[in-house]
């Protein structure tokens, strides 16, 4: 029987840091191709990195071949899931569809550098991390 596979779900910022970060062979290889793991995202996620990465002066940060190589990555390794249930448990209202897709896809980690849902620290099965946390974690 397969080993069962931690389910993540990352937030907008730190797609859009892997996508101009010069740490981004290290993330995708340690997390998005980690067969380990399990990475989530719902419509809503969806738009808003598409948004966000999309944005001028962002695009700018990066050259043409890294921008279809997120997109690439991005739309390769998430699951899209379909997210019914409404939250209403983050101080930042905008934040609390990440906390909906983590219910109900059932994620084991949400990795963001979001002050708002880290204060939170765990939001029922799922716990709230940042990325360098999550790297701790994972390889302990």
């Amino acid at each position: 029987m397969p080993a069962k596979r931690t389910k993540v779900i990352i937030d907008t910022n730190w797609w859009i840091s892997i996508a101009i970060s010069k740490m981004r062979n290290e993330i995708v290889n340690r997390v998005i191709l980690n067969d380990a793991f399990e990475l989530y995202a719902s419509r809503e996620l969806d738009i808003e990195v598409m948004d966000m990465i999309n944005k001028p002066h962002l695009r700018k940060l990066f050259q043409l071949h890294h921008y279809f190589e997120f997109l690439y990555y991005y739309a390769g390794s998430t699951i899209l899931f379909p997210v019914t249930s409404k939250v209403t448990v983050c101080r930042d209202p905008d934040d609390n569809f990440l906390l909906a897709l983590a219910k109900d896809a059932g994620a084991h980690f949400l990795i963001t550098g979001d002050k708002d849902l880290l204060c939170l620290q765990q939001f029922e099965q799922t716990r709230i991390v940042s990325l360098p946390e999550f790297f701790m974690l994972s390889i302990a």
